[in-house]
């Protein structure tokens, strides 16, 4: 016989995902592979900057594309983030040649993430009062010092500003003031964002770069508008932040590690704001092979760029998965509403584990927005540490743009230590008893 907990649960889960038919992916959520005839070089630390240069102008003469402009043979990428080097597509002989250059470190070939899965579905709602359940961020309160509360919000909402919830994905209300992530920037690195949405409105949303070739600069997948939209516009918990997509994996959610690298190291690399004002939130994880996308996340969080990865949603350990892996990373694993771990026997998606977990964050039926059905009455969840992560990287926003700019250690300490604990009801096998916590809602 069900206990009664166990009923509510088995109720809420049928009642959130009725009948529901669900792709299977064709292969592993983990499998990699390796793109045709590309390659990442590195540079032996002794080779001259005159002959990098050199070498880079020849490759650049050598260059050719093919009729839709996509690379036959020519530099993708050059790397100065970590390493010293470039991806490029190459023919065998080229490459045979580099590998017996002293001034090549290495030559391997470029890896792509793994396949996505399926991470959101929607449901059509009462229009009258659809906008109700959400802050409009045009009319977030004007002083910013304030303590409000909003009734009606998703779930998640409630989770992050209350030490103690109902169990359930009933709405409730979500504690705050008004700086909602205001002066600060946060670099959605992923299948780029639908910038018509009109569930953005009253947030700064835009597209900086593609670094994808042959594909669109708007979101054609959906992953990187369902990250975006747990941040920003009207389910987001940091309407106020400037929030730039930076595409780095293509319209099927895959990314090639140069690509993320690159996309990386151009965050890095921008002059304005400041490095500790910038958050990098990534949901794209399950990399392999070079260049390292866990040494470049490593590299950005050096030089003072906070950046929140997906932990990953295999039942794994976190440490094995890049970039849950780096060095200083915040590294998000999802709950669900009844502060268990949602696995793929019982949910679309579960959550990683172990060590390398810096936090917990929502990871079940979280409100979002669909790159695909813009109606007002149509409201998108998605699942997965893919929302996990962005959440965790508003509510640091949030939190630098209350107290200004921030050491990533800093920011990883006062997660971990403003965090509600003990409160997960499942084996941690390793990992923090920590959810995300806001700071500012009931202690």
């Amino acid at each position: 016989m069900l206990t009664q907990t166990q009923f509510q649960r088995q109720q809420a889960r049928t009642a959130i995902w009725p009948s529901v038919s669900r792709t299977s992916p064709a292969s592993s959520h983990l499998e990699t592979r390796a793109l045709s005839n590309t390659y990442v070089v590195k540079f032996a630390s002794n080779t001259t900057q005159t002959w990098k240069d050199s070498h880079l102008q020849w490759l650049k003469s050598i260059e050719k594309r093919g009729s839709g402009g996509d690379f036959i043979r020519g530099i993708r990428h050059e790397f100065s983030l970590g390493f010293s080097g470039y991806s490029a597509v190459l023919e065998a002989d080229i490459i045979e040649s580099l590998r017996q250059n002293a001034g090549v470190k290495s030559v391997t070939e470029v890896t792509t993430s793994p396949p996505s899965t399926d991470f959101g579905e929607g449901i059509e709602i009462e229009a009258p009062g659809s906008q109700s359940l959400f802050l409009d961020a045009e009319k977030a309160d004007a002083n910013d010092t304030a303590v409000v509360t909003d009734l009606n919000k998703g779930w998640n909402f409630n989770r992050v500003s209350h030490r103690q919830t109902t169990p359930g994905y009933n709405p409730g209300p979500w504690v705050h003031n008004g700086f909602l992530g205001q002066g600060v920037s946060i670099y959605l690195l992923d299948t780029g964002l639908k910038l018509g949405h009109p569930g953005w409105r009253g947030s700064d949303v835009s597209s900086l770069r593609n670094f994808v070739s042959d594909t669109r600069e708007d979101d054609a997948n959906g992953h990187g508008t369902l990250c975006g939209g747990t941040i920003a516009g009207k389910n987001g918990m940091a309407p106020k932040a400037k929030l730039y997509s930076v595409k780095i994996a293509n319209d099927r959610d895959i990314s090639a590690c140069d690509d993320v690298v690159a996309g990386i190291q151009y965050v890095v690399s921008l002059p304005a704001p400041a490095n500790n004002l910038k958050i990098i939130s990534m949901s794209q994880y399950g990399f392999t092979g070079q260049p390292d996308v866990s040494a470049a996340v490593s590299a950005a969080v050096a030089a003072g760029v906070h950046v929140v990865v997906c932990a990953g949603n295999d039942q794994r350990d976190a440490c094995d998965v890049e970039p849950a892996n780096a060095r200083g990373v915040i590294s998000v694993g999802s709950i669900d509403a009844y502060d268990k771990f949602p696995t793929r026997r019982d949910s679309p998606e579960g959550t990683n584990l172990g060590r390398c977990i810096t936090i917990f964050g929502p990871g079940s039926r979280v409100p979002t927005l669909s790159n695909e059905n813009l109606s007002p009455t149509y409201q998108y969840f998605g699942w997965g540490t893919s929302v996990a992560a962005p959440q965790t990287a508003a509510v640091m926003a949030n939190r630098m743009s209350e107290v200004g700019p921030m050491t990533p250690a800093a920011m990883l300490s006062w997660l971990q230590e403003v965090a509600t604990k003990g409160q997960i009801e499942d084996s941690l096998r390793g990992s923090p008893n920590l959810i995300l916590f806001n700071g500012v809602g009931e202690a």
